[in-house]
């Protein structure tokens, strides 16, 4: 009986160093992937050094047969920042804490964790391309079907100019209110000087209105056919389009605001004439 009694207390002793981990309820605003979540929870007992909790993510069905790794921190904090992948599809998740060292599973958030929506995916567009000259223009854009477009620069709307070189991230809400984000990096640098062929300029009463946005209708000189060519700053010829002798219209909506040479090369082969056109910025949207 003495020796059974000095055992007993060693053992609840022993039994109240054994690790547990107990995942708390989720605490999520959104349904859709790709969110971001704060996992917290309590752990209790002695953990090795080299030791990670890492928050896992049950299959659509909550089973963990084969869980996903959301997020992992080296410390016991209570709290680790994890990220919906964006590749989860619909379903009723569960998400639980473990341990590597010793390996101890927690047990579940009790709360499940409702996928309902898959965000829009976000992906920058550059033009003309990731580099440009300076004193030059990057329009960076996303494709048209988000709520709520942010840049990095502290821009909103869509599309944006940048004139630097620099890493550019933006970050997208939907209509379901998913985020997305993406990032870029542009470069600017200076190009050798470009010498336009000596050309007769005119008054460019050939083009109007000029400033321009959007588009410009184009009234060829002396009602001849011929070839518009449009030059940046650089230059480099951004834009060719055959036209005339009827008037018509040069689409510009692609191009960022600048300072630009127009070019008119009619088909007779007569001397080509060249005049300034200023592209300005679009009006902001309602």
């Amino acid at each position: 009986m003495f020796f059974c009694s000095l055992g007993s207390p060693a053992f609840l002793l022993r039994g109240q160093n054994n690790p547990s981990i107990t995942t708390q309820d989720i605490l999520s605003t959104s349904t859709c992937s790709g969110q971001f979540l704060a996992v917290t929870y309590s752990a209790s007992g002695s953990f090795a050094p080299g030791n990670q909790f890492r928050a896992e993510l049950s299959n659509a069905l909550g089973q963990f047969n084969n869980p996903v790794v959301i997020g992992s921190i080296p410390f016991n904090l209570g709290i680790i920042p994890a990220q919906v992948p964006l590749t989860t599809g619909l379903g009723l998740y569960r998400i639980r804490v473990v341990s590597t060292n010793p390996p101890v599973i927690g047990t579940p958030a009790q709360q499940p964790l409702l996928i309902t929506n898959i965000p829009q995916a976000t992906q920058i567009f550059l033009w003309p391309s990731d580099s440009a000259c300076l004193g030059d223009s990057i329009r960076l854009s996303v494709a048209p079907v988000f709520s709520s477009v942010q840049w990095s620069n502290g821009l909103s709307g869509n599309p944006v100019y940048v004139h630097s070189t620099g890493t550019y991230a933006v970050k997208t809400k939907d209509l379901a209110g998913c985020e997305g984000r993406d990032t870029v990096q542009v470069t600017f640098h200076a190009c050798p000087t470009v010498h336009l062929p000596h050309i007769p300029s005119d008054s460019g009463g050939w083009l109007f209105p000029n400033p321009a946005r959007q588009q410009v209708q184009v009234q060829p000189p002396s009602a001849s056919a011929g070839r518009l060519e449009l030059r940046a700053a650089s230059g480099a010829w951004v834009l060719r389009q055959a036209g005339g002798p009827e008037a018509f219209t040069l689409h510009l909506a692609h191009l960022p605001p600048g300072v630009y040479t127009a070019l008119w090369y009619p088909a007779s082969g007569a001397p080509p004439l060249h005049t300034r056109l200023i592209l300005a910025s679009a009006p902001p949207g309602p």
